[in-house]
């Protein structure tokens, strides 16, 4: 509240009425300074950044004391703050404390090495190369970073950059000012191989912000029901051929060779299993090429009944299935969806994978599963 109260003032916007009466913002501030060392990083930040709006010379020993309690591990940088009670997180925000921090520190030491690891730091930390965790904790990072490149007065100069992935070179990419506002970055991708990689960076101009991931799939694929806090997941295929039972047409299923023909359908059967306090769970299953997921699943009813499950909710996609699953209750839930053959050729469906969407760091992948569909034979001519 004294952050927004000193950014007022120091913005000539004065609060046309205070139930307690005249507001001393310097006595405020004088009570939060000797409490100091009692606030997170996180709040330490935010004071600090209420310092400098209100151009009180205890910034700079604040901003010292700052700088010094960041932890450091190679080239990163960081503030440590396992909770934000303002807006009952209680969650990790190390993310936003550390941007808020850079945020603050920027007017004081805009140079520092402590500060371009802290914005590696925040850079490393996003989610799928695009965003933070929250769109509260992105807004947050925002702050920081704009304010870090103001004050080293990055402007957008023209760079050219040339990536090189195990000494093979890709495309050039020229960046210039109209680039900072671009909504997407540039991405650039390239095969990998087995064990270390090399990527070099070569950029000319001003200053370029990059990072690389590598994207790679555990081919463990082993169901366990432990009552600790793991995840797996399994994947199989079943072919479907249509017998009669009564009067009625129904699907046996047979184990997959691999091998399918055009027009054929197949029984996809997914397998999660871990802690039963596990929630909010996603599940995403590629397809492979050649093949069309069926919407209805009462085309073609099964000889074995089983229930057809697809969790709280399930996406058909143009490359995937996606299923949504708030909560793994019974340590373990089953899904089934069905495919149609379309096309000739030899595909691969990549690994089926789950992953809690407030839990980033943890998944569990099946291995991959190749499909050949042969091509139709030709009749008599």
């Amino acid at each position: 509240m004294l952050y927004v109260l000193a950014r007022a003032r120091a913005e000539k916007i004065e609060p046309a009425y205070l139930e307690d009466g005249a507001f001393d913002l310097q006595s405020a501030l004088a009570d939060v300074w000797s409490a100091r060392d009692r606030l997170t990083p996180y709040g330490r930040a935010v004071l600090l950044l209420t310092l400098n709006a209100a151009q009180d010379r205890r910034a700079g020993e604040l901003a010292r004391e700052l700088l010094a309690e960041a932890k450091q591990e190679g080239n990163l940088a960081w503030w440590p703050t396992d909770r934000d009670p303002l807006l009952d997180d209680w969650g990790d925000t190390t993310v936003e404390a550390t941007a808020t921090a850079v945020q603050a520190l920027v007017v004081h030491e805009p140079r520092s090495p402590v500060l371009e690891a802290a914005v590696r730091y925040v850079l490393a930390n996003r989610q799928s190369g695009m965003y933070w965790f929250s769109t509260k904790q992105t807004a947050m990072v925002l702050y920081g970073l704009t304010a870090y490149m103001r004050a080293r007065g990055e402007t957008g100069s023209p760079a050219t950059v040339q990536v090189s992935v195990n000494g093979t070179p890709l495309a050039p990419v020229a960046f210039d000012a109209k680039s900072m506002t671009a909504p997407d970055p540039i991405v650039l991708t390239a095969a990998g191989r087995e064990g270390a990689n090399t990527v070099a960076v070569k950029a000319s101009g001003g200053t370029v912000y990059w990072s690389a991931s590598a994207q790679y799939f555990d081919t463990r694929t082993p169901i366990e029901r432990t009552g600790g806090r793991k995840l797996a997941i399994a994947r199989d295929y079943s072919a479907l051929s249509a017998v009669e039972a009564g009067r009625k047409i129904v699907y046996r299923e047979t184990p997959f060779s691999g091998t399918a023909k055009p027009g054929d359908v197949l029984l996809v059967h997914i397998a999660v299993a871990g802690s039963p306090d596990w929630n909010y769970l996603l599940v995403e299953d590629p397809l492979p090429a050649g093949t069309e997921p069926i919407a209805d699943d009462s085309l073609y009813p099964l000889e074995k009944q089983r229930p057809r499950r697809w969790g709280d909710r399930r996406e058909l996609r143009d490359n995937r299935v996606v299923f949504f699953q708030d909560a793994l209750s019974q340590g373990r839930i089953d899904f089934w969806y069905l495919l149609k053959v379309v096309t000739p050729g030899v595909f691969r469906a990549m690994p089926a994978q789950v992953a809690p969407m407030y839990v980033p760091e943890v998944s569990a992948s099946t291995t991959v599963q190749t499909v050949t569909v042969s091509a139709p034979a030709e009749g008599p001519r």
